[in-house]
């Protein structure tokens, strides 16, 4: 039997930058049919003061490209004896933004829609009664309150 070999996109954080000044856009179409292909998409970090907060094209952006068009809606984060569930398309990060004229205030709108809660309130489910032994449905149910809150 062959070993079998995955497709891995390395995405360096300095390149995001990059595509924003020889593209004019931090998330070219030929980038994201690259990480449409691939098994995994490695992503390093990305900002910097060139592309700050002031700018309409913004290194983040990719990011954020990246996860709406694959659909990666789910950040898992493990912890002591708990597991962080986010949801990472919808709400604060593609909600409105706002930044105020003294450059010292900012906000980001959370809004989320009810299936959007019900997805990732599902995701938190099936982990919590995958768990050995699953935990309690009032834990469960916290899950999804805190997403409402």
């Amino acid at each position: 039997m062959s070993p079998k070999s995955y497709r891995i996109v390395v995405l360096t954080g300095d390149g995001i930058g990059c595509a924003i000044d020889n593209h004019g856009e931090p998330l070219p179409a030929s980038t994201l049919e690259i990480c449409q292909q691939a098994d995994a998409i490695l992503l390093g970090s990305m900002g910097g003061p060139k592309w700050g907060p002031e700018g309409k094209v913004r290194p983040e952006q990719s990011l954020l490209g990246i996860r709406k068009a694959l659909g990666l809606y789910a950040k898992f984060t493990g912890g002591v004896n708990m597991i962080i569930i986010r949801e990472l398309i919808g709400g604060l990060y593609f909600g409105p933004r706002q930044e105020q004229g003294d450059g010292d205030t900012a906000y980001d709108t959370m809004v989320y829609s009810v299936a959007e809660v019900e997805r990732i309130t599902r995701v938190g489910a099936q982990i919590a009664l995958a768990a050995n032994p699953p935990l309690s449905i009032q834990e469960i149910i916290l899950i999804h309150l805190e997403i409402l809150l």
